[in-house]
């Protein structure tokens, strides 16, 4: 745990970001697109450095998360970014439809192996990272106001595969409960 430090630069240079664009869409006029790629940047950047610091990366005791694990959040942030990006631009027309894939998303990755709460990080970059793009491609964000609602819907999203993870670990420990020695 020498290198905190490293980690707390990390998280205030992705709040700095992620407030530097909130600024810029309220008061310059900044382009959506761009308001959306660097701010999912910055909250990319404070969440993995949060989540070192809930979950420790190299401490080597039965709490520590492999370095796998890591690659695992990157892969759910990635998947939440490019079906997002997808189901915004192209598949507006599906309307609640488009919530099955999603979940069969949010289901297929809580089911990759790694500890619950680096599921629960995995997951709960995902249903952000997805909702967030979805929300800021598709609905018109003219106004601060709807930039928040966008982050309020992104938060609910957070949460929606959060709650889809728990639900499938309630049911596969009801179905098969674990075995006692």
């Amino acid at each position: 745990m020498k290198r905190n430090w490293l980690w707390v630069i990390l998280g205030i240079i992705g709040a700095v970001v992620v407030a530097g664009h909130l600024a810029a869409l309220a008061f310059v006029g900044m382009a959506l697109s761009s308001w959306v790629s660097g701010t999912i940047i910055g909250l990319a950047l404070v969440l993995i450095a949060g989540a070192h610091f809930v979950l420790p990366l190299h401490s080597g005791g039965p709490s520590s998360t492999p370095p796998g694990q890591v690659a695992f959040w990157g892969l759910g942030l990635g998947v939440g970014i490019v079906e997002g990006y997808v189901a915004g631009s192209f598949l507006t027309g599906l309307g609640l439809w488009l919530l099955v894939p999603w979940a069969l998303t949010a289901l297929g990755l809580g089911m990759i192996a790694g500890t619950q709460k680096s599921k629960a990080v995995r997951l709960v970059l995902f249903g952000f990272a997805s909702v967030m793009l979805f929300a800021s491609t598709s609905l018109i964000a003219g106004t601060v106001t709807d930039i928040a609602m966008d982050i309020g819907l992104a938060l609910v999203g957070a949460l929606g595969a959060l709650l889809i993870g728990v639900a499938a670990h309630l049911t596969r420990t009801a179905l098969h409960p674990p075995q006692k020695a």
